[in-house]
């Protein structure tokens, strides 16, 4: 899934990158997210390859639960986070 910039640099995008610059929009703030989310522009700056070390994101939740209780926390019965894992979600 190749994100092609307004410039007309394409960046190839496994769907790792596409989770982690997710992350990288999540982490931008919830006003940013919801404009992205919203009118779909935007979203190209956070592909750029500076935006997956947002990948910390996906594992902060779990890390800090372990921290705090020192038992691991069950995500098993969760929402997946794999690209793609929610086809139902994305259907316009």
């Amino acid at each position: 899934m190749p994100v092609v910039l307004a410039n007309g640099l394409k960046f190839p995008q496994t769907s790792d990158h596409f989770l982690h610059a997710r992350c990288a929009c999540i982490l931008a703030g919830e006003k940013t997210y919801d404009e992205v989310l919203s009118s779909g522009v935007g979203f190209d700056r956070f592909v750029a390859p500076f935006a997956q070390e947002a990948e910390g994101l996906l594992y902060l939740a779990s890390e800090q639960y372990e921290r705090k209780t020192a038992s691991k926390m069950n995500v098993e019965n969760h929402f997946p986070i794999e690209s793609g894992s929610n086809i139902q979600g994305w259907a316009a």
